[in-house]
């Protein structure tokens, strides 16, 4: 259901979503990119869910505020092929491990300027800030917010600046694919693949 201002559906089916941490969207993952040049900076979960979620533009085009709810079933992603058709040094990496288990999970997003977030060389400011809560066999909070600012100066400078948070919060184990984990030529080049990992982070980063 559609009308404009509101947007209402439901969903289901089995996904392979990236686990990376501070990617805009959260599952975002170069799939048809990696199966040519064999390259893969990412991690996956192979997941299963069915829910329904409403969207509300409360600013027209500009924001929108998201809700979702439904259930999860997570597993682990098994490599199913060796390097792509321009194999590299080595080709793909092992998957990370995941925790298994099913689970009942609900979102809140807000979304401020969604092409800035995305795109991040786009001028203005754009803003994400979302809360997600797992109960089940998986047992977690978890809060993440993006602040991204392009200004343009002149014709030929453009200078960015952009500020990552998340925290994680688990009353039991804490599930693998939750875990903040940082580093590598996507967020921090010079550092070994997800070097970094823990419940809490701050990222930042400035470009011109």
């Amino acid at each position: 259901f559609d009308s404009g201002d509101w947007r209402l559906g439901v969903g289901g089916g089995r996904s392979l979503e990236g686990t990376n941490d501070f990617m805009y969207p959260p599952n975002h993952a170069p799939l048809l990119a990696s199966a040519i040049f064999s390259r893969d900076d990412f991690d996956y979960v192979d997941r299963r869910s069915l829910g329904i979620f409403a969207e509300r533009r409360p600013l027209g085009g500009k924001s929108r505020l998201r809700a979702e709810f439904g259930r999860m079933r997570d597993a682990g992603a098994e490599q199913s092929a060796r390097a792509g058709l321009i194999r590299g040094d080595s080709g793909f990496r092992e998957n990370r491990p995941v925790t298994f288990g099913r689970f009942t999970r609900a979102v809140l997003a807000y979304e401020r300027n969604p092409d800035v977030l995305a795109e991040y060389l786009h001028p203005g400011i754009g803003v994400m800030v979302r809360g997600e809560i797992g109960r089940g066999d998986l047992d977690y909070n978890r809060f993440d917010a993006r602040l991204t600012v392009q200004r343009p100066f002149g014709r030929h400078l453009t200078v960015g600046a952009r500020v990552d948070v998340g925290a994680l919060v688990a009353r039991g184990a804490v599930p693998l694919q939750q875990v903040i984990e940082l580093g590598g030529p996507e967020q921090l080049p010079g550092f070994g693949y997800k070097a970094f990992g823990g419940d809490r982070a701050a990222l930042g980063q400035f470009s011109a």
